[in-house]
């Protein structure tokens, strides 16, 4: 049987809205009075229930994270991030995972993060449209992109996919290579795969060179 704030009131003589108080730190009692509740707690096995209290403040404290199961750990260092910046505004986080493109499995599990309120969903490399973006706006829940650059109407986090295409061919000139390709997400369907080729383009400008093979979208050669 789940233990209640009742059964913690009625084990140290308090009434329930001094439990109440004490549990979730608010108002005024004494220290004597918080350590009989917490022992009382410890005792009978009370967990606090974290939906049903943000849901009687008004307030929620859990943010969704919704991962993609990628064959690489790319976003671990993201997340490690995530979860200590929670930790330090003693904040929740619950952690989800879609296909990376699959609209429907996205939709599903964002209306589960919905349903458990959460505050804000983080979408990690996972590519939402805008009509799950809009249904997280109507249920005054924040959008985020992280790891990931969007086109779409949501705030996005993203390494400079730009410099990333310029550096790297600009360091393959520098060492010497004078036949340079441009591999990776289709420019014309990515929006990374497309600001990694304007940077590899504008690369190719600097050095008086252009762009003259296209392969399945993906493979792209340049000649000097």
């Amino acid at each position: 049987m789940k233990v209640t704030i009742k059964d913690i009131a009625a084990a140290t003589g308090l009434s329930t809205a001094s439990v109440s108080r004490i549990l979730n730190q608010r108002g005024r009692y004494s220290a004597a009075s918080a350590k009989r509740v917490h022992d009382a707690a410890a005792d009978l096995g009370y967990f606090k229930n974290r939906s049903a209290a943000d849901l009687a403040s008004q307030r929620n404290h859990t943010i969704g994270v919704i991962n993609y199961p990628a064959e690489t750990n790319a976003n671990d260092q993201v997340i490690q991030g995530i979860m200590a910046e929670a930790n330090r505004l003693a904040m929740d986080v619950m952690i989800m995972y879609a296909a990376r493109d699959d609209q429907a499995v996205i939709a599903k599990t964002v209306q589960n993060m919905i349903e458990r309120r959460v505050f804000a969903v983080m979408f990690l490399s996972v590519r939402p449209d805008q009509a799950i973006i809009d249904t997280l706006r109507r249920a005054n829940i924040y959008p985020q992109e992280v790891a990931s650059a969007s086109d779409l109407n949501i705030s996005s986090i993203s390494s400079d996919d730009f410099q990333i295409g310029y550096q790297a061919t600009n360091l393959l000139f520098q060492r010497g290579y004078r036949h340079v390709a441009f591999a990776g997400a289709d420019p014309q369907q990515d929006i990374i795969g497309r600001y990694r080729y304007a940077g590899y383009t504008a690369a190719l400008q600097q050095q008086s060179a252009a762009p003259i093979l296209t392969i399945k979208g993906v493979i792209i050669f340049a000649r000097i």
